[in-house]
């Protein structure tokens, strides 16, 4: 089995995909924690793409520079609409890491989609 851990990036392949659903083998980064990457069967990413986001969908995106931590080729951006829980037989090599910055901001991104305000939460 795979140790697969928070932080990293793998090359993880999406296909078969659906629809406006990411597509082909690529980089993305992994969100899950450790502890429930082990316990487990799968994992939740977020993809990346090295096309450059339309300002208008830029609120979507989290840019990940290509530097000696993240081993990308390109600078690319982490596509936080495409949030989503993979099967760790879908991961293929790991590439390299991400900085807890862009986690943080890949976050704060899928709060927003979701309409997720933590000062509104409320326990029922």
């Amino acid at each position: 089995m795979k140790n697969i851990k928070s932080g990293e990036i793998w090359y993880i392949s999406f296909d078969p995909s659906i629809g406006a659903e990411i597509q082909k083998t690529r980089p993305a980064l992994v969100i899950s924690s450790n502890i429930y990457n082990m316990a487990s069967q799968t994992v939740f990413v977020v993809p990346l793409t090295s096309v450059i986001p339309k300002k208008e969908r830029s609120i979507f995106y989290v840019k990940v520079k290509s530097d000696k931590t993240s081993q990308l080729s390109v600078d690319s951006y982490a596509n936080v609409s495409q949030f989503r829980a993979v099967a760790k037989q879908r991961f293929h090599k790991k590439i390299g890491n991400f900085n807890s910055k862009i986690k943080e901001d890949i976050l704060k991104k899928f709060m927003t989609i979701v309409d997720f305000d933590v000062l509104q939460l409320r326990y029922f």
